[in-house]
């Protein structure tokens, strides 16, 4: 075989070609095997010598085998209790660890007031209804009626107290009509007083003028029931 620079070669078989890369890479593979060897050597010698333990101990003391405890939380079902102090000053200690998290609140006297009405000491007015207003409004005499369940009764009972003089409702007292109904009709319609047992009843509703006769709201007859 002849190179570009006009040398002659004798040329050369496959098997010496191969034969002369394996010496040439030889060397590299062996120092690349040797330091691998060395490796794992070096690291287990690490391993045996952090696992070994001394010969022996000094006084008090003892291998204990370490178990990992998981993940640091608080049971539910069983609450830290804040930490009592055993101090002989009576200072109290401070909280490590888990008992750290617990929140403690200051306890509230039972004697303190949170305000005007529980300083005062007497309890909140309740809220009466219209029907309660306007019964607690009516004289002694005349509330009973209220409490009696037979009509007839309560009839008789209202007459005899109109005829004492008592301003008796008629609707409301002896018919057994809702008060604040009652009352809120009225007024809407435009009525300022109605005539009590025993008085002449309205001829016309207010605002209607019928043969000369109107209703008055401005001048209610004498023992009328004001609306």
């Amino acid at each position: 075989m002849i190179d570009p620079a006009g040398r002659l070669h004798r040329p050369a078989t496959a098997d010496q070609v191969i034969s002369v890369a394996s010496r040439s890479q030889a060397p590299q593979s062996q120092l690349f095997a040797a330091e691998l060897s060395d490796k794992l050597a070096s690291t287990t010698n690490n391993a045996s010598r952090a696992a070994a333990l001394p010969a022996s101990l000094p006084a008090g003391q003892q291998v204990v085998a370490w178990r990992d405890p998981g993940p640091i939380i608080a049971p539910v079902s069983a609450p830290v209790s804040p930490p009592v102090s055993t101090q002989a000053s009576g200072a109290a200690s401070q909280p490590s660890g888990l008992n750290g998290l617990v929140i403690t609140y200051p306890t509230t006297t039972s004697g303190a007031s949170s305000g005007p009405a529980a300083s005062a000491g007497t309890p909140a007015a309740q809220p009466v209804s219209f029907d309660e207003a306007y019964w607690a409004s009516q004289p002694a005499a005349v509330q009973q009626l209220q409490n009696i369940q037979n009509p007839a009764e309560r009839a008789q009972v209202a007459t005899q107290l109109a005829q004492e003089g008592y301003s008796i409702d008629v609707p409301i007292m002896v018919w057994g009509w809702d008060p604040a109904t009652t009352t809120a009709a009225r007024e809407s319609m435009g009525y300022t007083w109605v005539p009590s047992a025993g008085q002449q009843p309205v001829g016309v509703a207010p605002g209607v003028t019928f043969a000369g006769t109107a209703y008055n709201p401005s001048t209610p007859p004498a023992g009328s029931i004001t609306v």
